[in-house]
């Protein structure tokens, strides 16, 4: 204990005993008061020191034993108490949980539990040893800091919070909590810091709150045990091999519990945010992703996944194609000419897409189980545009005439797409399996020069030899016997490309 200004102390009843070198005060009592910024240290293991300062305080000691000599000096006490008003105190409860009090009524009392003359509540020796023995009656303050670890994995950064404990025992030579007991009442504000769900999965928290009424600490234990809940808003989060999924408007509620010579396990919980999605296109998505019912333990995590898309917003281009045909020859000959252009079609969801299914997060794997037959449903804005223009020119020794030139036009407008999707996840990527797309209604289209007796022969076949989707889709409007029948296989190849681009892509959850 180190007494600043303002304190007195008087030793009473004091047994003196003189010898060469050595001054024995065999029994006595020493009382007093303590002067502000006097401090008391209550442990100290590898520099780690509780220690307790006062505004003011007293102290009280019995059957005080203290011998004096040139080298060394040491002291004893059968029972000592300590108390008063604290400016502020700090815990090592261990190694890794510390925290920090400030403005609270202290006591403590250092005795052993069974009061023998053996038996002493405090020793002190200038070589460093100190042992204190006893309990700290029970109190109530608010936190200001510290670091406290859930387990091996976790250690916390506090930044403020609040306690309550009806008593805890002191033995500063205890292996693990050398402050050990109940709280009833804990908890803790956390900052922006990692925490691991289990070995390979995470959340980068933005600001938590634990609260427990039954945290208990061990002196033969590493860590905390009792149950916890864990509330409040992450950054990211990341599972297995799912890295570093931005999130927004995140919330998390978590059950944590640790049993005696356990790892933390995850009992129940929660995990609800908007998520950033992007296909293989970069297009962003915009989605709701909710997990629940979180089981974890050190190597495993599994929850109820269920995942929205709310919005997607991407375009399937078209490709441009260009043919020239030729029938013929040298001096006389029939050329067609056919341009097709780029045609972009903006896709959009018409409905949110859900799906949901078990999620497993292991040994660095994520897996869900397939989910089939998911209702899909795609509103697509079709262009009003030119898509194929041909120009048939008959050339002759000295010049050329222009015969035709057929045209075909989209005339533009929104169409739906209904269909079914199967769910996978494999590797951190969603892919998705597309079917029974059906189109409602047909894409509207027009034609010139449709009667062109050049079509049939020279322009079909040209046409029908380009292996891009426009080709497929100009060919069947231009070349059908009748406009109806034109426009619905048309629409039928820009339902395919649809379903053929959008097939391919995959969605992957991060950043």
């Amino acid at each position: 204990m180190n007494l600043e200004n303002g304190s007195r102390i008087a030793l009473t009843s004091i047994d003196i005993e003189q010898k060469p070198g050595v001054t024995i005060v065999k029994d006595g009592d020493i009382s007093g008061a303590l002067g502000s910024q006097s401090v008391l240290l209550l442990s100290s293991s590898a520099g780690k020191k509780s220690t307790v300062t006062f505004n003011k305080g007293e102290v009280d000691m019995k059957h005080v034993r203290m011998m004096y000599s040139d080298n060394s000096s040491s002291l004893k006490a059968q029972y000592a108490q300590i108390k008063g008003d604290i400016r502020d105190a700090f815990f090592y409860f261990s190694e890794r949980n510390s925290l920090s009090f400030s403005n609270l009524s202290f006591q403590v009392d250092l005795k052993c539990e069974s009061v023998t003359a053996e038996c002493d509540g405090v020793e002190w020796s200038s070589d460093g040893k100190v042992k204190l023995v006893g309990s700290i009656s029970p109190f109530e303050a608010n936190i200001n800091g510290g670091s406290w670890a859930l387990d091996s994995i976790n250690t916390l950064r506090v930044t403020s919070g609040a306690i309550k404990a009806p008593l805890l025992k002191l033995d500063s030579t205890a292996a693990f909590f050398p402050i050990s007991g109940r709280f009833n009442k804990f908890e803790l504000q956390v900052d922006s810091q990692n925490f691991r769900l289990s070995s390979d999965s995470s959340v980068a928290l933005a600001s938590v709150k634990l609260r427990s009424n039954d945290i208990n600490l061990s002196p033969d234990e590493s860590y905390p045990s009792g149950s916890m809940s864990f509330d409040g808003s992450i950054n990211s989060a990341t599972f297995g091999n799912i890295d570093r999924v931005g999130v927004a408007n995140a919330s998390m509620s978590l059950s944590l519990s640790r049993k005696p010579a356990d790892t933390v396990q995850i009992d129940d919980g929660t995990i609800s945010a908007s998520a950033t999605v992007k296909d293989s296109a970069n297009d962003d998505a915009s989605a709701s992703v909710n997990l629940s019912s979180i089981r974890a333990s050190a190597s495993e995590l599994t929850a109820d996944f269920s995942m929205a898309l709310n919005s997607l917003g991407t375009t399937v281009r078209i490709p441009p194609e260009h043919k020239s045909e030729k029938e013929g020859g040298d001096l006389s000959s029939i050329e067609a000419n056919i341009n097709l252009h780029e045609v972009p079609i903006g896709v959009t969801l018409a409905r949110p897409f859900i799906f949901s299914g078990k999620l497993t997060a292991k040994e660095g794997i994520v897996n869900i189980a397939p989910i089939n037959g998911v209702p899909l449903a795609l509103d697509i804005s079709v262009p009003s545009q030119e898509l194929v223009y041909i120009n048939v020119n008959h050339r002759f020794p000295g010049g050329s005439e222009n015969l035709c030139n057929p045209k075909v036009n989209l005339n533009g407008g929104v169409n739906r797409i209904n269909g079914q999707a199967d769910f996978a996840l494999n590797n951190g990527s969603v892919s998705l399996n597309l079917r029974n797309f059906v189109l409602e209604g047909n894409i509207s289209m027009s034609a010139e020069d449709r009667n062109c007796k050049y079509v049939a022969g020279l322009i079909c076949g040209a046409i029908g030899s380009i292996a891009g989707p426009a080709g497929a889709i100009s060919g069947a409007y231009l070349c059908a016997s009748k406009v109806q029948a034109a426009e619905k296989q048309a629409s039928e190849k820009i339902n395919e490309a649809i379903h053929d681009t959008i097939s391919s892509y995959k969605f992957t959850l991060g950043q």
